[in-house]
C-alpha cells in the first residue's frame, strides 16, 4: 500500500511538472511574420515653398535617398543651411 501512495505522488509531481513546463515553453514562442508591406498614404514635405514644376518619378517607381522626387519652383525660394 505504502508502495502506490509513492507511485501516485511520483505520477502527480510529474504531472504537475509537465504542465507547468508546457506554460513556461508557451510563453517563450514568438510569432514570426513574413511578408510585404505596401504604403498607400505617405507624408512628403519641404524646407522649402513653391510651386512643383516637374516630378520625375512615377507610380511605382523605387526611390532611394538624396534621389530628386521633385523640383520646386518658387518666386523668393530661400533655404537655411
Amino acid at each position: 500500500m505504502k508502495k502506490i501512495r509513492i507511485v501516485v505522488a511520483v505520477l502527480v509531481l510529474l504531472g504537475i511538472f509537465l504542465v507547468i513546463y508546457k506554460k513556461i515553453d508557451e510563453n517563450k514562442k514568438q510569432d514570426v511574420y513574413q511578408g510585404y508591406l505596401e504604403a498607400t498614404k505617405i507624408k512628403i514635405s519641404s524646407q522649402a515653398s513653391g510651386t512643383i514644376t516637374s516630378f520625375p518619378v512615377k507610380e511605382g517607381d523605387t526611390i532611394s535617398k538624396n534621389k530628386i522626387i521633385a523640383i520646386i519652383e518658387g518666386d523668393k525660394l530661400q533655404t537655411k543651411r
